[in-house]
């Protein structure tokens, strides 16, 4: 790594354990649930910081302090973040909601053009139950699938259709229904199938992986608090379990060649963490990314 993408991952750190502050506070006023997931849960257990090369942050809260923490976040923290998920950013195209540092710049290449939030984000996944019969998975499953492709269609418009055919005919014929009407659908069948954990065996987030039964819902009732960064967050009491099923053998690093963060296969990431993406929106391409066209501070990481 260069010297400028160090302290670009530095910057970007610092930011995101202030956002953890904020959201962890703001859940032990309301009595919110929630943990820190993926990839920083990792950190936090391994390396008692975030990754050293990661730059993104993940939460994982069940659906029903889901919802209130998206209406409380609002009012308490919209001065300083911006929240967003389908119901207020019509072009958002995920299936869970992103919180935003307002006032900074992480701006992915194959993004850029979409009508959302810019800044330096954390996301925050559903933890939702999954159906008890294979019948049941399968038709929450479709729904899922369904109402994420009838969301992705602006996103699709930009970055281009899947090339997976199934996919790709089925974007194409969401395409050809209005926003408005693609919108009501899409969070019609989300709330439909977003079901609580305590209901069910099993359990699952609804992020980039593929929706499967892969948590005991049981394992995501008891929490404690872990070290990240000099601070201390919620973690599940069984997160080497829960750490074992997503990455095996976690506590060992992967290979030097494999240390590298989302901008490897994002095609480039404008990163600022003082000044707000909007100030980028407006500039050259090659003022930008800097002189040699690459994006700076973050080329390979």
């Amino acid at each position: 790594m260069t010297q400028a993408t160090e302290h670009g991952l530095g910057e970007l750190h610092a930011t995101l354990l202030e956002m953890l502050e904020d959201i962890d506070a703001l859940c032990q006023r309301h009595n919110l649930r929630y943990s820190i997931y993926c990839g920083t849960l990792l950190g936090a257990i391994r390396e008692h910081d975030f990754i050293p090369w990661d730059d993104d942050a993940d939460l994982m809260t069940p659906i029903e302090d889901y919802r209130r923490f998206f209406k409380i976040a609002q009012k308490e923290l919209g001065e300083k973040y911006a929240i967003q998920d389908l119901g207020n950013t019509p072009q958002h195209p995920w299936l869970w909601m992103r919180m935003y540092r307002k006032g900074t710049t992480y701006m992915r290449k194959e993004l850029s053009k979409l009508q959302i939030n810019h800044g330096i984000a954390l996301d925050i996944y559903p933890m939702i139950g999954v159906a008890n019969t294979r019948i049941g998975y399968r038709l929450q499953r479709t729904t899922l699938g369904l109402a994420s492709a009838l969301r992705c269609v602006d996103f699709w418009r930009v970055a281009g259709y899947p090339e997976q055919k199934r996919a790709r005919f089925l974007g194409k014929a969401c395409s050809l229904l209005p926003r408005g009407l693609r919108r009501v659908l899409s969070m019609g069948l989300f709330r439909l199938a977003c079901v609580s954990p305590e209901r069910k065996k099993k359990c699952c987030t609804l992020d980039v992986s593929a929706f499967t039964p892969k948590f005991d819902a049981a394992d995501w009732v008891d929490y404690t608090r872990v070290e990240l960064a000099g601070k201390s967050f919620v973690a599940p009491v069984a997160y080497d379990k829960l750490l074992r099923l997503m990455y095996r053998d976690y506590m060992t690093p992967p290979p030097v060649e494999k240390r590298k963060g989302h901008q490897e296969f994002l095609g480039g990431v404008t990163f600022d963490a003082h000044r707000d993406y909007t100030h980028y929106l407006t500039q050259d391409a090659d003022e930008v990314n800097g002189e040699n066209g690459s994006p700076t501070p973050f080329a390979n990481v």
